[in-house]
């Protein structure tokens, strides 16, 4: 995994090396093994190495195919190079390196961007630079794993992995309100946009043709995953395609010349890749997990039962609230935008724990996106159940229905609230997408000015509604599903692990990322997905085998910490400090009096005002710094 930037002139003007080297240090922990630039008239492309595959000086970058007709810059991996190099070959075409870099080289100009783009299995952000044609190609994976900012202009466009590589190195960059207004909503920013209205996100699954002969940008898609198209499976061949494709998402990510651990919580997801990892490794593999001291949070033991059970090398970092203090302005000001996910503090620790003697490690992210882990996902089956008998059977959806039904449901004779699941299928797309983190349209007309109220409108609503609106399912779940990969899993979850993982210089791998197994479960039946209510039905039934018998009656539970005993006591007054500041009030966001107010109400016990506190603790310190 490494870290890209460069600089991309459309005014003839040589590129300017040393801003271009200013850019590349902001990468420093993403590459910290080895750097290089390259330069010509118009084009300047640099990078900072971690070194996983062909550990020699030949992986060096940025790196030129071997005739000298295009150079590239790239952060990623790809899984299959292997098997594309050995097709490039019998084109009768020779390699300098081992490296999956120059497949990228070799492949571009055999095939072209796109057909490329179509064939690589990989988690990726790379700029090829077309020196014949004049043109470039930003793109970017297909889930987003890897970030890629640019800022374009008259004269140039930059870009970068971080985005302080371009905010520190460009004047008179303005806050994005809009961007604001979704992450005081959802705890994170709104791809593509970002927090400076300048500076955008090349989109997941997309490609920017940057021509420096016209000076025109145009991006382009190359991928979209399919949910309303289904396979003629019973539950069982469901569960066997299931198994079959994780494993070898497992192997093809086992790949490389360093040694490979596991993220290893008490859940499904991390179990089940834990497992299919030592059972397919010649080596005992090395496993890590997060403990706490509060039993509720605390996954720990599971974890280990898991390790014993497959005779991991483990490790378990145990997160006490005085350590905290000390990284979270850190890992603020590393984010380069306002993020409030409060497990990344977990997160943070398990990676930097990792990295202090492996240099990769496979994690469970995506399980819950694809296979239907979140307990709205059972909320969109019980409305699609519902639905399907209310045109079934006019009757059972009547008043009288509805109400012989919440009768039972309180007599205890049924499980099923069909109430629920009828007002739940009315909910808006938006309605169903917010996940009730931070604040709501109801609780923003309290904490916004008027000013910054009519300026953002109501722009988190509109945005996840679009979101909601492009879905392709067949049913309520299927685009639930959908939606989620393009606002939770993108925005959140996948800038949790590469914020927290590069800042150790820790290469993390997905195999429930791994598109075909994602195109598999996305054409499984929802129903299949939500048997019976039961969330993430097929790989519960898959981890019955591999982790716990007794899977089923477990409760889930999130990567989280006891943040809201932490703002209450250990960290009271450091908050406090911070968001007391009032930077946001000075700037016309946020109304000081209800700050106060809800402050004041979770640390006398009247409110758990959580995220909330979290959400404006986070930009008020982001702001100070910016």
């Amino acid at each position: 995994m490494c870290g890209i930037t460069g600089i991309l002139n459309f005014n003839g003007e040589r590129v300017n090396q040393s801003e271009l080297l200013k850019m590349n240090s902001f990468l420093v922990e993403r590459g910290p093994d080895d750097e290089g630039h390259w330069c010509n008239e118009k084009v300047g492309l640099a990078h900072k190495r971690l070194s996983i595959v062909d550990l020699s000086p030949l992986g060096r970058q940025p790196m030129e195919d071997v005739g000298k007709n295009c150079v590239i810059t790239f952060n990623g991996e790809i899984y299959n190079y292997k098997i594309l190099r050995e097709e490039i070959e019998a084109e009768g075409i020779n390699f300098k390196s081992n490296s999956d870099t120059e497949v990228l080289l070799e492949g571009y100009l055999l095939w072209g961007i796109e057909s490329l783009l179509k064939r690589i299995d990989g988690m990726f952000a790379f700029v090829l630079f077309d020196l014949k044609r004049n043109i470039a190609f930003a793109c970017r994976d297909r889930f987003g794993q890897k970030p890629l900012y640019f800022f374009k202009c008259k004269d140039y466009l930059k870009f970068s992995s971080d985005i302080r590589s371009i905010s520190h190195t460009t004047e008179k960059l303005s806050l994005d309100y809009e961007s604001i207004d979704y992450y005081l909503t959802e705890l994170s920013v709104p791809q593509p946009k970002t927090i400076w209205k300048e500076v955008s996100q090349v989109s997941p699954a997309h490609y920017l043709t940057i021509d420096l002969n016209k000076n025109k940008v145009k991006q382009t898609p190359f991928w979209e995953i399919e949910f309303n198209k289904k396979l003629d499976l019973s539950i069982q061949e469901a569960e066997e395609l299931v198994e079959k494709e994780l494993l070898k998402a497992v192997v093809r990510r086992i790949h490389g010349d360093v040694p490979i651990g596991s993220f290893l919580s008490g859940g499904v997801d991390s179990g089940l890749v834990t497992a299919l990892l030592a059972m397919n490794s010649t080596k005992r593999i090395k496993t890590f997990t997060v403990g706490l001291s509060y039993e509720k949070y605390n996954e720990a033991p599971l974890a280990k039962r898991l390790a014993e059970r497959y005779d991991t090398d483990h490790t378990e970092i145990i997160i006490e609230p005085k350590d905290i203090v000390n990284v979270i302005d850190r890992l603020i000001a590393y984010c380069g935008e306002p993020f409030a996910d409060s497990s990344m503090i977990p997160s943070f620790y398990i990676c930097q724990s990792i990295s202090s003697s492996i240099k990769v490690a496979l994690s469970g992210d995506g399980g819950d996106e694809l296979f239907g882990g979140y307990f709205d996902y059972a909320y969109a089956f019980r409305a699609d159940e519902y639905l399907k008998k209310k045109t079934q059977r006019p009757a059972f959806a009547s008043s009288l229905g509805l109400f012989a039904n919440k009768t039972a449901h309180k007599l205890g004779m049924t499980s099923i609230n069909h109430g629920i699941a009828a007002e739940y299928a009315k909910y808006t797309g938006a309605q169903k997408l917010f996940r009730q983190m931070g604040f709501s349209e109801k609780d923003k007309r309290l904490l916004y000015t008027s000013t910054f109220s009519s300026l953002v409108g109501r722009f988190s609503t509109k945005y996840l509604q679009t979101i909601w609106d492009g879905a392709n399912g067949v049913s309520i779940t299927d685009n639930l599903l959908e939606a989620s990969l393009k606002t939770r899993l993108l925005n959140d979850y996948l800038v949790k692990v590469d914020r927290t993982s590069m800042i150790n210089s820790l290469e993390v791998r997905s195999p429930f990322l791994d598109h075909k197994l994602a195109e598999a479960a996305a054409q499984i039946r929802s129903s299949y997905h939500l048997y019976g209510g039961a969330t993430k039905f097929i790989t519960k039934k898959l981890a019955q085998k591999y982790i716990d018998k007794n899977i089923f009656s477990r409760k889930k539970q999130g990567f989280g910490i006891p943040l809201s005993e932490w703002i209450k006591g250990d960290l009271h007054n450091y908050i406090k400090e911070v968001i007391y500041n009032f930077k946001l009030v000075d700037n016309e966001i946020v109304n000081r009096d209800y700050v106060i107010q809800i402050f004041e109400q979770h640390k006398d016990g009247k409110v758990d005002q959580t995220n909330k506190i979290w959400a404006l603790f986070c930009l008020e310190n982001w702001l100070q710094k910016n």
